[in-house]
């Protein structure tokens, strides 16, 4: 659930969950943790990244371990790297 309400910028929904104990710091399939998806994830429809800074702050002031997920990498300096 927490992963969902970081994809979405949902920072209302993201404290909801922080309050009635949701953990900080799971990964998905691919890595990424809630904090990850909220600094900025690839956005199909956009072709482009879509971040959540509000959302962002919040995980990371409520202590979200900002140094996990892929390779240790942002996906906005992922994405910069692919772009031509």
């Amino acid at each position: 659930a927490l992963h969902g309400a970081a994809y979405m910028g949902g920072t209302p929904i993201v404290q909801f969950l922080l309050d009635h104990g949701a953990s900080l710091n799971p990964q998905d399939a691919q890595g990424q943790t809630p904090y990850r998806i909220a600094e900025g994830h690839l956005n199909v429809a956009s072709q482009g990244v879509t971040s959540w800074p509000k959302t962002a702050a919040l995980l990371k002031e409520s202590g979200a371990d900002t140094t996990l997920g892929v390779d240790g990498r942002t996906m906005l300096r992922q994405y910069g790297r692919q772009r031509p």
